[in-house]
């Protein structure tokens, strides 16, 4: 372009527009590039996230959906160390994005079977699953049945899978199938040795008085 072309203003004018839409332009691609790599890495990260779940842990109709991941019926199976069968089945589940190895579970029922062959049903509405440390925190009411017709309640429940403890931290509540009543302010089960530590214990049996 020569200095004669710069003198005509249509030119200068026509030259402005360029270089105002070109700066334009360069704006936007600062503000996108960024984003744009942001959500590509956020989408490769969901990616082998939902590849190590289903790889690792069984489980299948897993989508993304803003910052979570979301479960379709998931469901786990495993086996203790003293050969209880246990799977945990819920209607929904989902995780954080930044926090996918925690698990929060909708209408979760945790069955197990003992190699004495006694069957335990746990059931709670909501209940929350770390993958990594293989333990469950109820933060409601777990609500426990089994074959011997024995019913329980536990309140602020933690099941460390590993350790094979279930600690209900803040109160049990369990009717045997005789009709003696247990209530306990606090409740550990060590599931290896087939130990309870209970305190503030109440126990009422049938015709008779109470007892701690």
């Amino acid at each position: 372009m020569t200095a004669e072309s710069l003198a005509n203003p249509d030119v200068r004018a026509g030259l402005y527009r360029k270089l105002k839409r070109r700066n334009r332009l360069v704006d936007v691609l600062r503000v996108l590039v960024p984003l744009a790599g942001a959500a590509l890495l956020g989408f490769l990260v969901a990616q082998i996230i939902i590849a190590n779940l289903a790889k690792d842990f069984g489980i299948t109709g897993i989508r993304l959906e803003r910052d979570r991941l979301l479960i379709e019926t998931p469901q786990y199976e495993g086996v203790m160390e003293n050969g209880t069968r246990y799977k945990l089945v819920a209607d929904t589940a989902s995780a954080l994005l930044s926090r996918s190895d925690v698990i929060e579970l909708g209408n979760a029922t945790l069955d197990l079977l003992r190699s004495d062959g006694v069957a335990i049903t746990v059931t709670t509405e909501r209940a929350f699953y770390d993958i990594v440390s293989q333990t469950v925190e109820i933060p409601e009411v777990a609500h426990v049945v089994d074959s011997r017709r024995t019913r329980a309640r536990l309140y602020d429940t933690h099941v460390d899978w590993a350790a094979q403890t279930v600690n209900a931290r803040t109160g049990a509540e369990v009717v045997f199938a005789d009709g003696t009543e247990l209530t306990a302010a606090t409740l550990m089960l060590y599931s290896a040795e087939n130990r309870w530590d209970m305190t503030g214990v109440t126990l009422v049996t049938m015709g008779e008085g109470e007892g701690t």
